[in-house]
C-alpha cells in the first residue's frame, strides 16, 4: 500500500507540473516595433504549434516624426554611399527599426552633391547611428540600394526634409496553419468581429487598439500593413494570452 500511495503521490505531482506548463503565460515581445515605418510590410507570430487558450494584440500607432537633417562636405566620403550624421534615422531605441525608406526631400541651392538633384525626394537607409544611405525609391532603400557620391563642394551644407504624411495607412490581420498561405481572420471563436484599421488621425503619444482574439486555432497570427503614400507610421505591437507550452 505504501508503494501505491508513493506513485499515486508521484502522478499528482506530475500533473500538477503538466497543469503549469499548459497554462503559463506567453510572449509580450512586440511583434512590429517600427519607429517609421514607410513601407508596406508583414509581421507573423507563431503559436508554438499548440492551441492558444486565449490571445490578444496590443497596438499603438501614430505618424513618425524626424527631424530636418543637416550635412556638409566633410560628413561625405566619395566614391561611397553613406553620409555622416548624428543620431538621424537609427532609432535610439536598440529594439526598435530604424526609418528604412523613409521619404526626405534633398535641397542644396547652386552647389549640389553629385548626382543628387536639388528639390528631389529621396529615400533612407540608416546605416548606424552616425551615417546613412539614401536611395532613388523605397524598394531601393529596402533592398539596400545606396547612392553612391561621385562628387561634393567645400563648406557647403545640405539638408534633408522628411516628408510629411500622406494617404491612409491601414493594417490587417491575417491567419496561417503553415506559415505560408494566408487569409484575412475576421471574426474570432465566440464571432466577434475582428476589424482591420485606417489610420485617418495621429494623435500625441498614439493611438492604442486592443484586439482579444480568444481561442486561437491557428498556428500562425501575421499582422499585415499599408504604408502610407509618403511619410511614415510608429507601430508598436504586442501579443499577450495563455497557452499550452512547446515544451512541456
Amino acid at each position: 500500500m505504501k508503494k501505491l500511495s508513493l506513485i499515486a503521490a508521484a502522478l499528482s505531482l506530475g500533473l500538477c507540473t503538466l497543469a503549469y506548463a499548459y497554462m503559463q503565460p506567453t510572449w509580450g515581445k512586440p511583434i512590429a516595433n517600427e519607429s517609421a515605418l514607410a513601407y508596406n510590410n508583414t509581421y507573423s507570430f507563431q503559436t508554438n504549434n499548440s492551441r492558444v487558450d486565449s490571445l490578444s494584440f496590443q497596438c499603438v500607432y501614430t505618424s513618425a516624426t524626424l527631424p530636418t537633417t543637416t550635412f556638409n562636405d566633410s560628413s561625405i566620403t566619395l566614391n561611397s554611399a553613406v553620409i555622416s550624421a548624428t543620431n538621424t534615422y537609427t532609432s535610439l531605441d536598440p529594439a526598435q527599426t530604424g526609418a528604412i525608406g523613409f521619404p526626405v526631400l534633398y535641397s542644396s541651392s547652386t552647389l549640389t552633391v553629385a548626382p543628387l538633384v536639388n528639390q528631389t525626394t529621396y529615400y533612407v537607409i540608416p546605416v548606424d547611428r552616425n551615417s546613412f544611405k539614401l536611395a532613388l525609391t523605397s524598394t531601393g532603400a529596402v533592398a539596400g540600394l545606396g547612392i553612391v557620391i561621385t562628387s561634393s563642394n567645400t563648406a557647403k551644407t545640405y539638408s534633408l526634409a522628411p516628408i510629411a504624411i500622406t494617404g491612409t495607412p491601414s493594417f490587417k490581420w491575417q491567419a496561417s496553419n503553415d506559415g505560408v498561405n494566408f487569409n484575412d481572420f475576421t471574426a474570432n471563436s465566440y464571432n466577434v468581429a475582428v476589424s482591420s484599421v485606417t489610420m485617418l488621425s495621429y494623435t500625441l503619444g498614439g493611438t492604442s487598439t486592443i484586439w482579444d482574439f480568444g481561442p486561437y486555432d491557428y498556428t500562425w497570427i501575421r499582422l499585415n500593413v499599408v504604408a502610407p503614400t509618403k511619410g511614415g507610421i510608429r507601430l508598436i505591437c504586442t501579443p499577450n494570452g495563455e497557452g499550452q507550452s512547446a515544451n512541456y
